[in-house]
């Protein structure tokens, strides 16, 4: 693939739908959300905080996954 971007999209088409749920890191890249929004799932941010260089913490991701969760977005440098 000529970089992540065609992989990203192919992947969030592949996952998402209306009524379900895609995780993704914010900040993060600005395409997430909106493809996300594009393809009629609902964005959920994972805060990433600067005290944990820009890091989350897995309880407070995992206690926000449940049935309409279809993809989880974890992106690092």
């Amino acid at each position: 693939m000529p970089g992540g971007k065609p992989t990203m999209f192919f992947c969030i088409l592949m996952f998402a739908a209306h009524n379900k749920e895609i995780m993704y890191p914010n900040p993060g890249f600005p395409i997430y959300e909106s493809l996300i929004n594009y393809t009629g799932a609902k964005p959920v941010p994972i805060k990433l905080k600067e005290e944990l260089n820009f890091s989350f913490k897995a309880d407070e991701v995992l206690e926000r996954i449940n049935d309409q969760t279809s993809l989880i977005i974890i992106n690092s440098p």
